[in-house]
């Protein structure tokens, strides 16, 4: 099974939102506020991820419908490119 690692970052020292958790809501809450203009920043205390972790099992017509409109890349940088979560312990 493939792991994903997250970046060990820090947050930006300012920021609109501050989005704690980077499972699909927060990742989702993140891009769309970062497409409207919102300075957002994830947090997560893991260090790694996997599919099964991340509930990616399969997806609604209605999560298809916000993926094409936020047009995510194959190397998993969409809009919001730059807001990746941030390792919090």
């Amino acid at each position: 099974m493939h792991t994903v690692r997250f970046p060990d970052a820090t947050p930006r020292s300012t920021v609109d939102v501050l989005i704690v958790g980077a499972g699909p809501v927060g990742l989702a809450a993140a891009v769309e506020l970062t497409s409207r203009g919102v300075r957002a920043a994830v947090i997560e205390r893991a260090r790694t991820a996997t599919p099964v972790r991340a509930g990616a099992m399969g997806h609604t017509p209605r999560v298809v419908e916000h993926l094409r409109r936020w047009r995510p890349r194959r190397d998993g940088r969409g809009a919001a490119a730059g807001a990746g979560p941030a390792r919090h312990d």
